[in-house]
């Protein structure tokens, strides 16, 4: 019976091959995407946040943004 249970946790070498092959393309997303967030950050700090290189990344120009509405205050209820 010990046979039985110690043979359902073993994985089978295809299996094994398939996850190891998973995380390694996950890891790689993951590097290319904080690559490409990092050169976003370093144009961002050597042209500035209003520049026409930030626009060319896929980014907004500071200035295109929509501002928010201020808000008004209202006067005390007596």
């Amino acid at each position: 019976m010990a046979n039985c249970e110690a043979a359902g946790r073993i994985r089978k070498p295809a299996e094994v091959d398939l996850k190891t092959k998973r995380t390694l393309e996950i890891a790689a997303r993951w590097a290319f995407h904080s690559g490409l967030l990092s050169a976003k950050t370093a144009v961002a700090g050597q042209s500035g946040e209003d520049s026409n290189e930030i626009q060319a990344l896929g980014r907004k120009k500071k200035s295109e943004r929509k501002s928010l509405p201020r808000k008004t205050k209202m006067p005390p209820k007596p």
